[in-house]
């Protein structure tokens, strides 16, 4: 007995809602590759990949079956297949939070807003806490100091007991006039001071006042103040503030703080008024703050850009051996740390060209020392 075929009512009225599903249910049928996944994965997944593959060929298909085509392909668009992306989307999103809770440990602080999981472990990324985290490396790093501190502390109590034998020695230019006074960084004795004991002395130091005529009024001389004025055409001592300023007028020579307490005598410059000078122009400028607030704190032994410089090459070994981005003086610029140390030593980091051009100079330096520490070890 021959099986009569199922004939289809071609002339049968159908809801534009429901002709897709019927094609994506004999395409499911006819397609070898979607029945064999039969059972194992859902029908709506497969019809939701059948019906991305006719949106990527809307435009073909709405010309060669008109709008009978569109009108039903509106309707699973608004109706079954809205519903089936939508649950797809659930489930996805559902299991890739059961992905990442298996994946990442329980945060220690969830109130805490800066906590970041970084490399496997939960860090605490808020400005206090970074700020003790660099302060435990100074101090560590201050300890390898220690040495040369006590080292200090023992010239201090050399010279402080040398000072006082009571003995009057005659000056050096005595036995050696062409010898100039040198100033002994090591001598932090009351008595003589960074400033040497002429700069702020005023009563062991006597400086002839010369009457002006007019505006104009010559230097003393033996300070070399009187060529420097005949060089540039000054009329009077006080113009050198404003000739020293210029490109052409860096030819003068000072000779140590002595000679600066003449110069500010012959400028009507008093102490206060040096001191304020001095503070003023050294916080003028946010470049000039920086390298007075940190980089001349490296060069007396702070390693903050030691660290910093180490931080910055540690970043670059972890990307490199994850395989990830390579880590950016721009990156570094940008990051935490490094906005914790500049705000732990009240400098501006500047634009990031401005960052760019600091750290490089100072990452040389850097360099630098250890390989010259390397050096001395080996001998």
């Amino acid at each position: 007995m021959k099986r009569k075929k199922k004939l289809i009512a071609y002339n049968k009225k159908v809801e534009p809602e429901k002709v897709l599903p019927l094609i994506f249910a004999g395409v499911r049928r006819n397609t070898p590759v979607y029945n064999n996944v039969k059972g194992i994965v859902k029908d709506e997944l497969i019809d939701d990949i059948i019906f991305s593959k006719i949106t990527a060929n809307y435009k073909t298909l709405h010309e060669q079956y008109g709008e009978g085509f569109k009108l039903a392909y509106q309707a699973y668009k608004k109706g079954k297949g809205a519903k089936t992306r939508n649950e797809i989307a659930k489930y996805v999103k559902k299991q890739k939070a059961i992905d990442k809770k298996k994946k990442e440990p329980v945060n220690p602080q969830p109130n805490n807003p800066y906590m970041k999981f970084d490399n496997g472990v939960w860090m605490d990324y808020s400005p206090k806490a970074l700020a003790d985290r660099i302060r435990a490396m100074r101090d560590k790093s201050m300890a390898a100091l220690k040495p040369l501190a006590d080292m200090t502390a023992g010239i201090q109590k050399f010279n402080d007991s040398v000072n006082k034998i009571n003995i009057k020695p005659k000056p050096l230019n005595t036995y050696f006039p062409a010898m100039e006074k040198k100033f002994n960084p090591f001598d932090f004795s009351k008595n003589n001071t960074i400033l040497g004991s002429g700069l702020l002395d005023v009563k062991n130091l006597r400086i002839p006042r010369i009457k002006p005529t007019g505006s104009s009024r010559p230097a003393i001389t033996g300070t070399g103040l009187t060529s420097y004025m005949e060089r540039h055409k000054l009329k009077n001592p006080v113009d050198f503030a404003k000739a020293f300023k210029t490109k052409k007028g860096k030819d003068y020579q000072i000779k140590g703080f002595e000679n600066l307490r003449f110069l500010c005598e012959q400028m009507n410059v008093t102490v206060e008024e040096a001191l304020l000078y001095i503070c003023e122009g050294m916080t003028s400028k946010k470049s000039r703050w920086r390298n007075h607030r940190l980089d001349k704190e490296y060069w007396r032994g702070s390693q903050s850009v030691i660290n910093l410089v180490e931080y910055f090459d540690e970043k670059i070994a972890v990307a490199k051996k994850k395989k990830q981005i390579v880590y950016t003086v721009k990156a570094l610029w940008n990051d935490s740390y490094t906005k914790a140390l500049f705000m732990e030593y009240d400098v501006d980091r500047g634009s990031y060209s401005e960052f760019s051009r600091w750290f490089k100079k100072m990452q040389h330096h850097v360099y630098a020392y250890k390989k010259a520490k390397q050096s001395q070890k080996k001998h």
